[in-house]
């Protein structure tokens, strides 16, 4: 939970990326993602478990004001969640080995290998190539996944082990177990019952996802429904209720901004 109020991320997505990153990335990777997964569970304060991502939340940014840019191959943003929006600086071709030069695009600053004109993606051999507004993003898809190659689709090309699944859509149930596919390839797996007992895998007409069944549900489920209760944040995820007390967690109080419970205890970094 307490990941969730510091960086946005939905409590499922942390839980499932701590488990598929045990299955999926290869050695070194793998470790470190672990190591800082580890690190985040153990922080006591929203700085100290963004530090664990090696984040430095000193020097404060107004998110709706900065100006994304490039300084040399330094690509300059204003990294906003929802306990703190601060500077970032990202250094091309160290933070984002395949990508080397910062480039101004349709969308901003951004890390990449070259120009393109066409957006979509392709293979270059082991290659994920991605053209976005201009500017061409390269993934090496062994350095990524663990036995992963690009591997090209009717509708573009993504990294995924060789003789992947076949799936459709981009989500779907088997049993309690949620399915992620991307361009008709299954590339993850996650037992929904891991996050609570009471959960399985739903389908909806447009997506599935892990949450109570629907007709045992007490609240809007995709996250939307929050709210204080005295410095208590209280977050909708899977049709249930998960409580955070911002007061042991961060010293801090519940305020509620834009529709979202946060824990702050320093206000003038908002």
């Amino acid at each position: 939970m307490k990941v969730g109020i510091c960086t946005g991320e939905w409590l499922g997505g942390f839980a499932e990326m701590f488990e598929q990153t045990a299955i999926l990335l290869p050695g070194a990777l793998r470790d470190r993602t672990l190591s800082i997964a580890s690190c985040m569970l153990e922080a006591t304060d929203c700085p100290q478990l963004l530090g664990c991502q090696g984040e430095d939340t000193s020097k404060k940014c107004d998110r709706y004001g900065f100006h994304e840019e490039c300084r040399g191959d330094d690509r300059h943003t204003c990294k906003w969640h929802p306990s703190v929006a601060y500077e970032q600086t990202v250094t091309c071709g160290a933070d984002d080995l395949w990508n080397p030069t910062c480039m101004t695009g349709k969308f901003g600053a951004q890390c990449g290998s070259g120009e393109c004109s066409n957006d979509g993606s392709g293979c270059n051999g082991d290659s994920l190539e991605k053209c976005s507004g201009g500017v061409l993003l390269r993934t090496d898809c062994g350095q990524v996944l663990a036995g992963g190659t690009c591997v090209a689709a009717a509708d573009g090309a993504l990294c995924a082990v060789p003789g992947a699944p076949v799936c459709p859509g981009w989500e779907s149930c088997d049993g309690d177990t949620l399915v992620r596919c991307s361009k008709g390839l299954s590339l993850s797996r996650f037992n929904c019952t891991k996050l609570r007992l009471d959960f399985t895998c739903v389908e909806t007409d447009d997506h599935a996802h892990c949450g109570l069944p629907l007709d045992e549900r007490v609240c809007e489920h995709e996250g939307f429904d929050q709210y204080c209760q005295g410095d208590v944040a209280y977050v909708c995820s899977g049709g249930a209720w998960f409580l955070m007390d911002c007061s042991t967690f961060l010293d801090a109080r519940c305020y509620t901004d834009e529709g979202i419970a946060e824990c702050r205890s320093d206000l003038s970094g908002r």
